[in-house]
């Protein structure tokens, strides 16, 4: 489920050309391949929390190998390559500082499981959740041998708030394991997870979202009858409603979303916008995430759309707020802020300071209109200043985040209040009304695009803006946004003068 995990390459003129179709090609093949996606996502957030539990920063160095050994099978498409290094990195970080000391190959074989079944359920209750428990890849001789002797672990379903629904003691061997559901079970979205303690330590062995909604596929049909009447709608509403049900669909006919998508709050949150399909201020009261379509117009006058999942915290009636965008490399989509770069350290980010989040999905051209249309579409409903509007783009977003500064700054605002371009960028011309905008450029010592951040920044400079590099030691393109962030908001909120 994520981006960025590509060999180390110079970042020529030559080299960005090749390393742009690489990206695509290896975009559209794991794009088809949506449940290993899905699972990998999963194991590098265990990774990230596990990272943001310690928070030590002997850390990036500790799991620096590794992070650019998935690198490298990122770019091979080897999936199974993948997982056993960010397994590798999760072992170390659990070993990490442990008393007496511990081998991170203990962690090994737990650590190899992948909880695999249906993720999306309709029709009448379930008695019981089945899912099986495989092994991802084939575990070393070393560690499998210390992984033979039997390890418990316990089964938990809860719902969103924490609740929990049912649990179940299980020993971790290949099979199916079935979990027994309340005769009282509400329709919902949950979260199954699998943990187990190895010499005392707890392991997260598997998580993964489990959602039944009874009646999902005549509620679909009711708001798709309504939607076939596209005159009658706001066309962002529309536009919005209709990318839900896409999301929906594929979902539950395919059971390979690549993310945790809660269904039953999508639905409602559609349903809700066409009791008034005209609405679109009507978005403010969707609760704090929502998954948004717009309809616009690309910067060649044609019809276009783009598709974002948006924070927006609680705020009083008329305040105005922050507000910051958030633009994802290759291979990733609108979640990546979201569910990644940290295991959604941004959305903890805005949400302390009561900012306004915004994540598009994007591509090399950018996110399908002007980056001032998606804009001037959410500031009323979202109550977003229009002189506090923030940019952050890691790898292929920092292009991104160039096509924005290369259009002129719109009539609603003062234009951007700060740029933070992350693992990415090459020497760029930026319009001049966009002088006053300050610029952050972040790398690694060990990212591959180092040199095309380094570059950006003198770009910069020459051209008369402020702009500061930072390179972190020990890091390479995956982590850097992990290991940023906290950074990065501190110079949004100086910025701001705070």
């Amino acid at each position: 489920m994520t981006d960025y995990w590509i060999t180390k390459m110079r970042l020529g003129l030559k080299t960005l050309v090749v390393a742009i179709v690489a990206c695509s090609c290896i975009s559209d093949t794991w794009a088809q391949a949506a449940p290993s996606r899905f699972e990998l996502g999963h194991r590098l957030r265990r990774l990230e929390r596990a990272l943001n539990d310690r928070q030590e920063i002997g850390d990036r160095k500790l799991v620096l190998a590794d992070m650019e050994q998935a690198v490298r099978g990122y770019f091979a498409m080897n999936p199974e390559g993948v997982a056993r290094s960010l397994d590798l990195a999760y072992g170390k970080v659990l070993a990490a500082g442990l008393t007496p000391a511990l081998d991170p190959g203990a962690f090994s074989g737990p650590a190899a499981w992948v909880l695999r079944g249906k993720r999306f359920h309709v029709g009448s209750r379930p008695e019981e959740f089945d899912v099986e428990l495989s092994a991802m890849y084939a575990v070393d001789a070393p560690a499998q041998g210390a992984a033979q002797a039997p390890i418990g672990g316990v089964l938990r379903l809860q719902s969103h708030d924490g609740q929990v629904v049912a649990t179940a003691e299980v020993t971790l061997k290949p099979g199916k394991l079935r979990l027994g559901l309340p005769v009282d079970l509400a329709q919902g979205d949950y979260v199954l997870s699998l943990d187990c303690k190895v010499s005392g330590v707890p392991l997260e062995v598997a998580r993964m979202q489990i959602s039944w909604v009874p009646e999902l596929n005549q509620r679909i049909a009711v708001l798709e009858s309504k939607l076939a009447d596209k005159d009658s709608w706001g066309p962002n509403v529309w536009a919005t409603v209709d990318f839900a049900v896409g999301l929906l669909r594929r979902a539950f006919s395919r059971q390979n979303s690549e993310m945790d998508l809660p269904a039953l709050r999508v639905l409602r949150q559609s349903e809700q916008l066409a009791e008034d399909p005209v609405d679109w201020s009507a978005i403010a009261s969707l609760g704090p995430d929502v998954w948004l379509g717009l309809r616009g117009e690309s910067k060649r006058g044609r019809p276009a759309r783009s598709y974002l999942r948006v924070f927006q915290p609680k705020r009083k009636s008329g305040q105005l707020r922050p507000c910051v965008v958030a633009l994802h490399g290759a291979g990733g989509s609108e979640n990546l802020f979201f569910d990644g770069y940290g295991d959604g350290m941004i959305r903890e980010l805005c949400e302390q300071r009561g900012w306004v989040l915004i994540a598009p999905r994007c591509g090399f051209g950018g996110v399908g209109m002007p980056f001032q249309q998606v804009l001037d579409a959410l500031q009323e409903p979202l109550g977003i200043d229009p002189g506090r509007v923030f940019l952050v783009g890691h790898s292929m977003g920092v292009g991104a985040v160039a096509s924005a500064l290369r259009e002129p700054r719109g009539t609603s605002g003062p234009g951007y209040r700060g740029v933070a371009a992350i693992g990415g960028g090459m020497a760029n011309s930026v319009r001049g009304d966009h002088i006053g905008t300050p610029f952050l450029v972040v790398t690694g010592s060990n990212d591959f695009a180092a040199g095309g951040a380094k570059a950006m920044h003198k770009s910069l400079l020459k051209q008369g803006y402020a702009s500061r590099l930072d390179v972190l030691d020990g890091v390479e393109h995956m982590g850097v946004v992990q290991f940023s962030l906290p950074d990065v908001f501190q110079f949004f909120d100086s910025c701001l003068g705070s």
